[in-house]
């Protein structure tokens, strides 16, 4: 089944990421400066890609905000396109994508445009350029782009506007992804066996690929798609829960609160972070949670197996626990 702009089909033709744009245009155009002109060219063919409805949204509906705050008081046009790409093994861009297929999404303005330092620091959380600006609608960008597997890049020279080109992952480049076996899975499910692990994650997708993997690797699971639930999870069925992979930003109760409930029920509760920010960030962010670990967005099915065993059992790698069950 794929995810196509946030709708699972078995016909990915029926939603289609420019008629996300396209819906949102009424939206859009209230939320920017009355001196902005609106523009759009969508494609009519962009390709499927592993991402939702409300993040495709968020992506545009920041950048386009960011967008008309460059522009200020002036008069200025915005335009926001999408498109597919193919991304060759000869192409500049490849410095930041990997070759295949990509659904290109741009954003543009006739802004004054921003100089090489800035370029560095704007997604960084909390920077911003405006004196009233809290920095953050760019480094949600960021995050999200980061937790799809994508990349962002941005063209800008001082008086001379500002390019944002996001690069989301075709599913016909990576689709062969989804279905590969775990790396030692017999080894690893070995090592996972008697341990349960609660996933609060507020992706719908992601969360549910995370589970099925998993549970592929030994894992008992439960999951929870924001902080409340994973309280009233936790309260119930704290005292059998091992582990919790937590993401930073989840909807209802925080992150925080969630790390606090773990603790009052089962102390030696380990807990994971899981972000798109920098394990610094998420750490300095969420300074009240007791994480044993950390693991950024996206990560690589073994390697997320791998830091949750090492967390339950350091020290103690699949093979050893092998030859200790025989």
């Amino acid at each position: 089944m794929l995810i196509y702009a946030g709708h699972e089909s078995e016909d990915p033709g029926l939603v289609n990421p420019s008629r996300v744009v396209e819906e949102m245009l009424g939206l859009l155009r209230v939320s920017v400066s009355k001196h902005v002109a609106l523009e759009t060219d969508l494609g009519q063919d962009p390709p499927a890609v592993r991402a939702g409805a409300a993040q495709l949204r968020q992506i545009v509906m920041n950048l386009v905000i960011n967008a008309s705050e460059a522009i200020g008081d002036r008069d200025g046009m915005i335009l926001v396109s999408t498109s597919r790409l193919t991304v060759g093994k000869d192409a500049a861009i490849t410095k930041s994508s990997v070759e295949g297929g990509y659904l290109q999404i741009k954003v543009s303005d006739t802004g004054g445009g921003m100089s090489a330092e800035t370029r560095t620091r704007i997604f960084d959380p909390f920077f911003s350029t405006k004196s009233r600006g809290r920095g953050l609608g760019l480094a949600v960008v960021d995050g999200i782009v980061r937790g799809l597997g994508g990349t962002i890049n941005v063209m800008s020279e001082p008086g001379k506007g500002t390019t944002f080109q996001v690069l989301l992952p075709a599913i016909e480049a990576t689709a062969a992804v989804t279905n590969e076996p775990i790396p030692g899975c017999a080894e690893s499910e070995s090592a996972s066996q008697g341990f349960t692990v609660l996933v609060v994650e507020d992706e719908d997708p992601l969360r549910q690929a995370v589970v099925r993997m998993l549970r592929r690797a030994g894992f008992e699971v439960l999951e929870a798609a924001n902080g409340t639930v994973a309280t009233d999870i936790l309260r119930v069925h704290g005292g059998q829960i091992d582990l919790i992979l937590l993401d930073m930003t989840i909807p209802g109760a925080s992150s925080q609160e969630v790390a606090a409930v773990a603790a009052q029920v089962r102390p030696d509760l380990k807990v994971v972070l899981t972000s798109a920010y920098g394990e610094e960030t998420a750490r300095a962010t969420t300074s009240a949670t007791p994480t044993f670990s950390f693991i950024r967005k996206p990560f690589q099915l073994g390697v997320l197996v791998q830091t949750l065993q090492n967390v339950l059992r350091p020290g103690v790698t699949s093979e050893a626990v092998r030859r200790e069950k025989l």
